[in-house]
This record gives structure tokens, sequence and C-alpha cells, in this order.
């Protein structure tokens, strides 16, 4: 039991450490940020790190997604003339 504990912890630990180099990338678009930080919230849930830590990857993850969502509605009242911008 104690080695699939510590096998889980690597694989948790690795897949931190793949999202946090996914997130560094430089010239990646936003785009896919939010599920990045998403990932890495379940990760460090998975961690059992305080709530403090992976509430803040969540917060990251609604603030991209509301500012996705200002630029797609954006572009959409642009393109489709139903409210100026």
């Amino acid at each position: 039991r104690a080695q699939m504990a510590e096998r889980r912890d690597t694989m948790l630990e690795t897949a931190a450490k793949c999202f946090q180099g996914a997130s560094s990338c430089e010239g990646d678009s936003d785009e896919e940020e939010w599920l990045i930080h998403y990932m890495l919230g379940k990760i460090a849930e998975k961690r059992r790190l305080p709530p403090k830590d992976y509430l803040l990857l969540y917060k990251q993850v609604t603030c991209r997604g509301r500012w996705r969502m200002h630029l797609a509605l954006k572009k959409t009242s642009c393109t489709k003339g139903s409210v100026s911008c």
C-alpha cells in the first residue's frame, strides 16, 4: 500500500511539472490556459494541498474563462452587428 501511495505521489508531481511547463511555454495562445490551471487545481487537490492553494488555481480558471467569454462575445457582437462595440 505504501508503494502505491509513493507511486501516486510521484505521478502527481510529474503531472504538476508538465502542466507548469506547459503554462510557461511562450508563443502559445491563452485559449487553453484555463485548462492548465484547472488541471493544476485538480492535481493540488489530489496531492492534498491546503484548500487555499487549489482554490487560487480554480479562481484563475474562472477569471480566464470570463476573459475568454468577454472576448468571444465582443468578437461575436462585432461581427454579427447585434451589439455595438
